[in-house]
């Protein structure tokens, strides 16, 4: 026997809002003024942020980048990247 709809009395519309709300993933915020890094490595670096989910290229040494705000203090802490 088919139950129909019949599941869906088991999930309250509230609860099911509520859960997608936490599983969203959050909007990406526009980049906020931030400083230029400069890259004094030998090979190319790429670094993803988890902060705000930026990628940043460094393709060279002496390459600059400007990197958003809010994650400069944690890029900054890779070593081979100085701030400029």
């Amino acid at each position: 026997m088919c139950c129909g709809n019949k599941n869906v009395q088991f999930f309250p519309q509230k609860t099911a809002e509520r859960s997608k709300a936490i599983f969203t993933p959050a909007s990406p915020r526009p980049m906020t003024p931030g400083r230029h890094l400069e890259y004094t490595g030998r090979t190319a670096l790429t670094v993803v942020s988890p902060l705000t989910g930026r990628r940043y290229r460094f393709a060279e040494q002496g390459a600059r980048v400007e990197v958003d705000g809010r994650d400069l203090f944690w890029m900054a802490s890779y070593p081979n990247l100085q701030r400029v």
